[in-house]
């Protein structure tokens, strides 16, 4: 998409643009946001969940049980109309960063 100013005698406080749209871009995007909205289920599988998990309980011996542990977090993805969706899977359980969160 490109949007430029439009010259011509306006008053100050108006302003005109003009957009022009590339059809197949645009075609491509809302069918991309149509599949999304028929997306129901997800489903997210985590390879060598069980290595991570072992990774997770020995940061937390050795960091201490009061940090806490960074998620693992899935690929962004779309569905029922949403855009920039992110699965969080905290291994050992949500641990608050402070007294201000809540967990």
């Amino acid at each position: 998409d490109v949007t430029a100013p439009v010259a011509g005698s306006l008053p100050p406080a108006l302003t005109a643009s003009v957009q022009m749209t590339d059809a197949p871009q645009a075609a491509s995007r809302e069918t991309a946001a149509l599949r999304s909205t028929m997306v129901k289920r997800i489903e997210w599988r985590i390879g060598r969940v069980s290595e991570r998990l072992a990774q997770a309980k020995e940061a937390a011996n050795n960091i201490g049980d009061e940090e806490a542990l960074e998620p693992l977090c899935s690929p962004p993805f779309s569905a029922a109309g949403f855009d920039n969706l992110q699965l969080q899977l905290y291994p050992l359980g949500y641990r608050p960063r402070g007294e201000e969160t809540c967990g």
